[in-house]
């Protein structure tokens, strides 16, 4: 009794297609190459229906060319400041709310109602307190660093006081 998983086939070899003579295009092309103009049924359209055509205002189109509403869909200028004011306003927002959540001195912060009644003194005021702020984040930096570093250090002392350094080092 033999089973038919006993037996070893050779693997099927691959089909290979005779290299043609030369370049053979397809007769049948997959979609036309030109394709026929639209047919529009009735008279053609005189020069004054064809002008009336390009100013009146079709349904979800763009507006004719000349009018306001195209010139502003087209300016690439305006539009380039209006992305850039919408991101400069995002990114202020973002840095705002970041720092009012991390600063240890927001309680010294003035009052949102000093900024209309006294805006010089309100603003001299949140500089102040962002450049003791800064001054913070600088001190907190420096001591990681600071530690970090001694940490170093004090790992060499281990190594060479153990022996664990290497001669290359």
């Amino acid at each position: 009794l033999r089973h038919s998983s006993t037996t070893t086939n050779p693997p099927p070899k691959p089909r290979v297609l005779a290299k043609p003579d030369r370049f053979n295009p397809p007769s049948h092309p997959s979609r036309l190459r030109t394709r026929p103009p639209p047919k529009y049924y009735g008279p053609a359209l005189t020069p004054e229906e064809l002008a009336a055509q390009k100013t009146k205002k079709y349904p979800h189109m763009m507006p004719p060319e000349g009018t306001f509403m195209y010139w502003f869909l087209t300016n690439r200028s305006i539009h380039v400041y209006i992305t850039i004011g919408i991101l400069v306003t995002l990114t202020g927002g973002i840095w705002l709310t970041e720092f009012l959540r991390t600063t240890p001195y927001r309680a010294m912060l003035p009052p949102n109602s000093l900024l209309w009644e006294h805006p010089i003194t309100f603003l001299r005021q949140w500089w102040d307190v962002f450049e003791m702020h800064v001054a913070y984040t600088t001190a907190q930096t420096a001591e990681r660093r600071r530690l970090k570093t001694e940490d170093v250090r004090k790992r060499a002392e281990y190594r060479k006081a153990h022996g664990l350094e290497e001669a290359g080092e």
